[in-house]
């Protein structure tokens, strides 16, 4: 029998860049790149995916404007280019994309031609349907209205003022 070896967990080729030190804290207390990337609301895998596919200069100058960014107190903000280099290092050089199937209407801008079949042929579907959902609206009767103008009244002339 043999043994099963467990897969690594997705994205845990970001936990050495995601678990590093920035710095510390005004209060003591270490500030690593998942804190401080969570502080800013993002999620710090997809965020960690994004920087490690950028440029290495770019990826520098997002870091080093985050930890410029961070509260006073933290020992990281005197030098942030030094820590910035330091962490963007730690991204991975090759990273794997964790998308399973592309966005049909940016895969038009790829060149996929699947995506670009799925997509004309969801849009003629689409508007195939709003046709017929049309025509048959507009052949439904209407309470017993024809669209043409009501019978005048019977009755008396109403008299004219001026």
């Amino acid at each position: 029998m043999t043994r099963a070896v467990p897969l690594p967990p997705a994205g845990s080729e970001f936990d050495e860049f995601l678990y590093a030190s920035i710095g510390e804290e005004g209060s003591g207390m270490l500030l690593s790149v998942l804190s401080a990337l969570a502080r800013l609301n993002v999620d710090p895998w997809d965020e960690a995916s994004r920087l490690a596919r950028l440029p290495h200069e770019a990826a520098v100058r997002f870091l080093a404007a985050m930890i410029a960014a961070l509260p006073d107190g933290s020992s990281a903000r005197a030098d942030s280019q030094m820590h910035a280099r330091r962490l963007a290092a730690l991204l991975p050089k090759t990273v794997v994309s964790n998308q399973h199937s592309p966005d049909p209407v940016s895969s038009i801008f790829t060149g996929d031609r699947r995506g670009l079949i799925r997509y004309v042929i969801f849009s003629m579907v689409l508007t195939i349907f709003l046709l017929v959902s049309q025509w048959l609206t507009d052949r439904a009767p209407q309470d017993g209205r024809s669209g043409a103008a009501p019978p005048p009244a019977t009755g008396p002339p109403l008299p004219l003022t001026r």
